[in-house]
């Protein structure tokens, strides 16, 4: 109640009270008696206090009443104005479909960004599908049949706004329903969300893209090459791989600076990009690899874009640079062909390319099934050599060299074995190469000495005497540190040097100087040497006549065809005679039969070993061939 209100009340209720108390004072001041008038005056005066302390209450609950309904309005009218304006707000479009008057109320925004006034709309409530992409349509049109259908629905999709820019759209819509349970009302809401969209693409092409070339990453062509795969399951066709390797790129790099590389690599990926169109993708996939993926019938026309992007090397680059030309191996692999899965295709490729290198660059390779087996055994093979060691996977194998004329073991040559728990038994004609490749074959041939000394000195002390002969590879040979080294194993396993022999190949012996240095070293601490598998190498006379040589060892081939060449007979004669020339110790390797045998004895050679007498076999097995010999 207002404060004027109140005011007035309590006058009016001063006022009666002073009446009725006032009266019988007066009466009794004027000496007048109280008569039934007065009596009556009285009780009126009574009836109108009560009457207007009852009004006075009404009153205030209908100034109350009033105050809050004003109150009430006030809010309201608020929250009218705020619907209203959160309604027309221009960021957020509003809007609301009545299906029973069939009317589309939308916000100021949604006028705005669609290009339509709010008539056009009342007119026909669906003209906002004309603004839609005809690529998104299908998914304004979901959208708008699920809310129709009583759900509720969210989708994005672009449309073509007032000023004919596309946009992308984030609607969301609810369906409102009757007693009856009908959709009577959609209403929805739908925000513009192209810079966020223009921020995802973005996000997702950097992480599917090459940062310098701009080309697919490795990761875009994985996603590439599986939905290719699958088209060319449906369509039958076939699928080519083509991996690229630039040829003397760290030349490049090397003489000019990576500046003039990441050109080169730019426009060498535009250049590609160019060539291939949409024949392709065109993917970089690392360093200076490119990755080309072509799906095709014909097999000439594929063959044609191969020699077409050979050609695309031709011209030389824009790097103002002398030397601005450059070329590229191809390595090729098929779907299904060649494999059927995406690691498999880009490592066959990837190995045929090398096999393009090897042979000339600037060319092309297809997948061979042959060699790409080799090639994964030869690869297998040095992922556990190089663990062979450690693991103690070799073992040390003995062939007895005999002495040809009184039959017993003269000599024991220490042969490695390697057994791998996965690979089996790989032969040293596998390895060995491998290891010499890896760099690790100097350590395994004194592993090989340091346990065959070992043995030995074990066969010595139990009163079996006898020398011991092992193979050396060329980087064992030629390393400054190899007699020294050598020295170490003898002295730490007490082995006297005067029981060893170092068997050695021909082609060591062509640098005569070297050789000659090492040969000297290892003599003069006692040690023989041996010439391995002569005849096949490129010793002369001139070098055997200069190189203090203990003992030439015949090898296998010369023996194995005495029968079927007399030219092979004389050849061994001469060998023979030519030790005994020199006073060099002659042993014949792969005696397999006892005409052999006796054709080596009748010719002069004293030492022999092979098949005939015993295989390379274990230190167990060689204990009892010396046990029968003593016995």
């Amino acid at each position: 109640m207002s404060s004027k209100h109140t005011k007035r009340g309590l006058i009016y209720v001063t006022y009666c009270l002073v009446g009725f108390f006032a009266i019988p004072y007066i009466l009794n001041h004027y000496n007048v008696s109280y008569t039934p008038i007065t009596a009556i005056l009285h009780i009126l005066i009574l009836i109108l206090l009560v009457y207007t302390l009852y009004q006075y209450r009404q009153l205030d609950g209908v100034h109350e009443i009033n105050q809050k309904y004003k109150e009430n309005r006030q809010k309201l009218l608020l929250r009218e104005n705020e619907l209203n304006s959160l309604f027309d707000n221009n960021n957020a479009y509003l809007w609301t479909i009545d299906f029973a008057e069939k009317t589309f109320l939308p916000s100021q925004g949604f006028e705005q960004v669609y290009g339509f006034s709010r008539d056009e709309f009342m007119k026909n409530y669906e003209l906002w599908k004309d603004r839609v992409i005809p690529e998104d349509m299908h998914i304004a049109e979901e959208h708008y049949a699920r809310l129709k259908s009583g759900l509720p629905s969210n989708r994005s999709f672009r449309f073509r706004n007032g000023d004919e820019e596309i946009r992308w759209l984030d609607a969301w819509g609810k369906p409102i329903f009757n007693e009856k349970n009908k959709v009577t009302h959609l209403t929805g809401v739908a925000y513009d969300i192209t810079e966020r969209k223009e921020l995802e693409e973005k996000l997702y092409h950097n992480a599917t893209h090459d940062y310098l070339t701009g080309l697919p990453n490795r990761k875009k062509l994985m996603q590439h090459m599986e939905d290719e795969m699958s088209k060319c399951s449906e369509n039958k066709e076939s699928l080519a791989v083509l991996f690229l390797d630039l040829d003397h790129f760290k030349f490049i790099n090397d003489s000019y600076g990576h500046n003039v590389g990441d050109k080169l690599l730019v426009q060498i990926g535009d250049r590609l990009q160019r060539f291939i169109g949409n024949k392709g993708m065109v993917s970089r996939h690392g360093g200076d690899e490119f990755i080309v993926i072509l799906r095709y019938r014909a097999y000439k026309q594929f063959i044609k874009v191969v020699h077409g992007l050979i050609e695309t090397f031709k011209t030389p680059y824009d790097l103002k640079v002398e030397d601005s030309t450059i070329s590229a191996s191809i390595g090729i692999s098929m779907y299904p062909k060649d494999d059927t899965t995406i690691e498999g295709l880009i490592g066959k490729a990837d190995r045929a390319m090398y096999r393009a290198k090897e042979q000339g660059k600037n060319t092309y390779r297809f997948a061979n099934p042959e060699l790409e087996e080799a090639e994964v055994r030869r690869n297998t093979v040095e992922q556990h050599l190089k663990r062979a060691v450690q693991l103690e996977e070799f073992e040390v194998h003995y062939q007895p060299i005999i002495n040809l004329v009184t039959g017993e073991i003269f000599e024991t040559e220490a042969l490695i074995r390697w057994n791998n728990p996965e690979l089996g038994t790989v032969m040293p004609l596998e390895f060995i190469p491998l290891a010499e490749r890896l760099g690790i074959m100097s350590e395994i041939g004194l592993w090989v000495i340091d346990e065959a000394t070992k043995q030995t000195k074990l066969w010595q002390d139990s009163g079996m005497n006898m020398r011991l002969s092992v193979n050396v590879s060329n980087t064992q040979f030629e390393d400054p540190l190899f007699s020294r080294k050598i020295s170490t194993i003898l002295s730490n396993n007490q082995f006297n040097a005067e029981q060893l022999t170092i068997e050695i190949t021909e082609s060591v012996l062509l640098n005569t100087e070297k050789a000659s240095k090492t040969i000297d070293h290892l003599r003069n601490m006692g040690i023989e040497i041996a010439i391995d598998d002569f005849g096949t190498g490129y010793s002369s006379l001139s070098v055997l006549n200069s190189l203090p040589i203990d003992t030439i060892k015949i090898d296998k081939s010369f023996l194995s065809r005495l029968s079927e060449d007399q030219n092979n007979v004389q050849l061994v004669n001469t060998i023979i005679n030519l030790g005994t020339t020199l006073n060099s110790k002659v042993v014949a390797e792969g005696i397999e039969t006892p005409d052999q045998a006796d054709f080596l004895k009748e010719s002069g050679c004293l030492y022999g070993q092979g098949f005939l007498y015993s295989r390379p076999v274990s230190p167990a097995d060689i204990t009892q061939l010396l046990l029968k010999q003593s016995a």
